[in-house]
């Protein structure tokens, strides 16, 4: 009995002593280190002026970086919007130029009626214009549908009224007729038509026929019998 409790006072005595070994191990751990840390030498001033001025370097390149990629970003984006004003600019050249031509080389026509010019609508032409020794091709069509036409601000009429008809240049030959999904000649005579006896709305092909191509025109009529 005597040696079982001696066996374990001393088993006990020995767990206390390496707990406290244990127990005191990590603060002198901690203690060498700070000691260590303390035999580190000083930076001087020109070391420390040193880290500074990299820093101030990096933090630099790192803003003139950022200052090129918008430059750069803003070029491009202007350089886009150069392109797209040329491309408009020439666009736009071109539809004056094609204007021009057709105002110079595209015959117009008036249309009188009770002494007073009425509406009409340019629907196609096909021209092929001699210029200094170069051909050149006008070609356009504006309507093609006659029921398009329909919709069109039209000029009131009465059965039995003449219409007078007048290009600018006078065309070799001319027509009128009804344009529908069945062409009806309307007589014409120096230019001019009798509105036929009906009681509805139709539209009138005039076309011109010239030595260099053809030109029609359309003229909407609301007739009243």
């Amino acid at each position: 009995m005597r040696k079982n409790i001696f066996l374990f006072s001393l088993i006990l005595t020995m767990l206390i002593t390496l707990n406290f070994n244990m127990a005191y191990a990590e603060p002198n751990e901690n203690v060498e280190q700070n000691e260590e840390r303390e035999n580190e030498p000083y930076k001087t001033l020109e070391e420390l002026k040193k880290e500074l001025k990299e820093e101030r370097r990096q933090i630099d390149q790192q803003r003139l970086e950022e200052i090129r990629k918008k430059e750069q970003e803003k070029r491009e984006q202007l350089g886009e919007t150069e392109n797209l004003e040329k491309n408009d600019g020439n666009e736009k050249k071109k539809s004056e130029e094609k204007k021009s031509k057709e105002s110079e080389y595209i015959p117009s026509l008036i249309v009188r009626l009770r002494g007073k010019h009425s509406a009409k609508y340019l629907c196609s032409y096909h021209f092929v214009i001699k210029d200094d020794n170069t051909e050149s091709e006008l070609d356009k069509t504006n309507f093609d549908d006659y029921q398009i036409l329909l919709k069109k601000p039209s000029l009131k009429v009465r059965a039995g009224e003449v219409i007078n008809f007048e290009f600018s240049e006078k065309p070799i030959k001319v027509r009128a007729y009804i344009w529908g999904d069945e062409i009806k000649e309307l007589q014409m005579k120096r230019g001019t038509i009798k509105v036929p006896q009906l009681d509805e709305k139709i539209v009138v092909g005039v076309e011109g026929t010239y030595k260099n191509g053809k030109i029609l025109y359309a003229v909407v009529l609301d007739v009243r019998g």
